[in-house]
C-alpha cells in the first residue's frame, strides 16, 4: 500500500511538471491498488505487482527496481 500511495504521489508531481514544462499535459495512468490488503496475502502480491508495473512505465531500470 505504501509503495502505490508513492506512486500516486509521484504522478501528481508529474502532472504538475507536465503542465509547467510540456504544451500538452498527459495524464498518468492510474495506479489500482488494494487499501487494506492484508500482508503476504494476493491482494499485497497485486499491489506490488501493480508499482513494479508503474515504474516500468516510469523508466525506472529492473536493476534498481527495489534497491
Amino acid at each position: 500500500v505504501l509503495l502505490c500511495r508513492l506512486a500516486h504521489l509521484v504522478d501528481e508531481q508529474v502532472v504538475s511538471w507536465r503542465y509547467e514544462t510540456v504544451e500538452r499535459p498527459g495524464a498518468p495512468v492510474p495506479i489500482r491498488h488494494h487499501e487494506n490488503a492484508p500482508h503476504g496475502g494476493m491482494y499485497a502480491r497485486d499491489n506490488v505487482g501493480q508499482f513494479v508495473q508503474w515504474a516500468r512505465r516510469l523508466g525506472v531500470p529492473e536493476a534498481v527496481m527495489f534497491e
